[in-house]
């Protein structure tokens, strides 16, 4: 039977994860649409909580990361995100950036 300790590790847990993906999920509100005609979106961050029935439901996964695919040359770019950076991996190697506005803009470039 679940206890409500359990029940307090597990919403932990979905608070800790949902901290996590909110610079990926920020991002990519922000920029997917304006990338379209250059990456297909292949993985990010979870969508926002929502409620249903009264409840509210958490996805719980470990995506904190987006990963694009270039339409044109079908190559793989990854950002992640720390407390103050973007890095951004891509064939070429990887580059550390600070804010979303430049990392945006070195996508368009690669």
């Amino acid at each position: 039977m679940t206890t409500y300790q359990d029940y307090l590790a597990t919403q932990r847990m979905a608070d800790e994860s949902f901290q996590r993906k909110k610079p990926g999920r920020n991002f990519a509100k922000k920029y997917n649409g304006c990338l379209s005609d250059m990456y297909k979106v292949l993985e990010e961050p979870d969508k926002e909580p929502i409620f249903h029935n009264g409840a509210l439901i958490y996805t719980i996964t470990d995506v904190y990361h987006i990963r694009y695919k270039n339409i044109s040359d079908n190559k793989i770019v990854i950002l992640t995100f720390d407390d103050n950076n973007i890095i951004i991996h891509h064939q070429g190697g990887k580059n550390v950036v600070h804010t979303d506005d430049d990392a945006f803009k070195l996508l368009q470039e690669l």
